[in-house]
């Protein structure tokens, strides 16, 4: 029986796959074995049955133990961010990873979780990454610089959802990393005109820059007229960098809510 199981239970979902473990010892034998669990993406997702699993970080305590050749993690959550410490027990079973993409879910219930540490046990663990996802209000511009600074080889990084981003701190970032960059990702991250030029200055391999924002990233009443028409002039300001010569096949940018 085990045989045909190892044939069919490949090719389910999570969901179906955990409830095929409730079956009968054949069935949650093949269910939990490694060898099904080759592709999974855990994306802000609950999964339940009769007797509810709720997927968190500590599912990435199994994947450290059991995923030793993962290379690419996706893990997004509004319940259960990742931490740090998880983090570290992933760095130290899963040393091949060179995508990781572990910014929080919006709106985050625990928006303290994933932070500053986080940050240098990602460069501590994965010096060398080549693609990264990262965000938060508690992400620091000291542990963006220490993460860039350890990840030299980045190709592709994205911000989401952090506090703000003007010149000083992307001089920082450049000064640190990023020499390799060619996909930077602003994913609601008020940023200034001058951070992006110079992006695009230091950074001499950059390939893409987007920017996606809305009102709500620089304002706490984004509906107010006055709101409005600064967010207006923000995005003024943006459309004509990418009007500028050098940037007009680099920049993109999103604008959500506004017409």
């Amino acid at each position: 029986m085990r045989a045909w199981l190892f044939c069919v239970l490949p090719y389910l979902d999570v969901r179906s796959l955990l409830r095929a473990a409730e079956v009968c010892s054949d069935w949650r034998f093949v269910a939990r074995h490694p060898a099904v669990w080759t592709h999974l993406q855990l994306q802000n997702a609950r999964v339940s049955s009769e007797c509810p699993h709720i997927l968190t970080d500590r599912t990435l305590w199994l994947v450290s133990c059991y995923s030793r050749n993962l290379q690419t993690l996706v893990y997004r959550s509004s319940s259960d961010p990742v931490g740090h410490e998880v983090l570290w027990t992933l760095g130290a079973g899963c040393r091949n990873i060179s995508s990781l993409q572990v910014a929080p879910a919006h709106p985050c219930q625990q928006p303290t979780r994933f932070g500053t540490r986080c940050l240098q046990t990602i460069g501590r663990c994965w010096p060398h990454l080549l693609s990264l996802s990262v965000g938060g209000a508690s992400c620091s511009s000291q542990g963006l610089v220490a993460v860039v600074r350890s990840c030299s080889q980045l190709r592709r990084l994205e911000l989401e959802r952090i506090t703000d981003l003007g010149l000083q701190e992307a001089t920082e970032l450049c000064r640190s990393g990023l020499r390799r960059l060619q996909t930077l990702i602003l994913t609601h991250t008020p940023v200034s005109g001058q951070a992006i030029l110079h992006f695009h200055s230091a950074c001499s391999d950059i390939r893409s820059i987007v920017v996606e924002v809305s009102a709500s990233d620089y304002f706490e009443d984004p509906e107010t007229q006055e709101a409005r028409h600064l967010f207006g002039e923000i995005l003024g300001t943006l459309k004509v960098l990418q009007n500028r010569p050098g940037l007009s096949h680099v920049l993109q940018v999103k604008a959500e809510g506004f017409f």
